[in-house]
C-alpha cells in the first residue's frame, strides 16, 4: 500500500545536504548550513523561511498529487544579496526524513535532511 503524505509530514527543520547548482551552497564561506523551516498554518498552507548563503525569503504551499507523486507546489519570495527574488517550486519526501525540491529558475534542484522535527514526532516513513 502507499503511503499517503500530509501536510505535517513535511513540517520541520531541514538542512540543505545537497544542490544542483554549487553557487547556491555556503561551501565553506563561513554562512550557516543552507535551510528550509516548515510549518502548516492556520489557513492548511506550509509556510516557511529558506536561508541559503545571503540568498533568504518565505515560502507559501499546497500538497498537490500527480499519479502516485505527492508534492508540495510552493511560491517563494525574498532576496539575494539585497536583490528581490520571487519564483516557485516543489518539494517531495524521499526516504525517511529526506527531501527533495526545487527552486525552479535560481537555485535549483536540491536534496535536504531533517535535522529537527516537531517536538514527539519521531522520523517519518518513506512516501515513495
Amino acid at each position: 500500500a502507499v503511503l499517503k503524505a500530509t501536510l505535517e509530514d513535511f513540517v520541520g527543520q531541514w538542512t540543505i545536504t545537497a544542490f544542483a547548482s554549487l553557487d547556491a551552497t555556503t561551501g565553506g564561506n563561513g554562512l550557516e548550513p543552507p535551510t528550509l523551516r516548515l510549518q502548516v498554518s492556520a489557513s492548511k498552507q506550509l509556510t516557511g523561511q529558506y536561508q541559503i548563503g545571503l540568498w533568504d525569503g518565505n515560502l507559501t504551499g499546497c500538497l498537490r498529487e500527480f499519479g502516485d507523486d505527492q508534492v508540495v507546489i510552493f511560491s517563494y519570495a525574498g532576496g539575494e544579496g539585497g536583490a528581490p527574488v520571487s519564483g516557485g517550486g516543489w518539494l517531495r519526501l524521499g526516504e525517511v526524513d529526506s527531501l527533495e525540491g526545487e527552486f525552479l529558475e535560481t537555485a535549483g534542484n536540491f536534496i535536504a535532511r531533517r535535522s529537527q522535527a516537531l517536538a514527539g514526532r519521531g522520523p517519518k516513513p518513506s512516501r515513495r
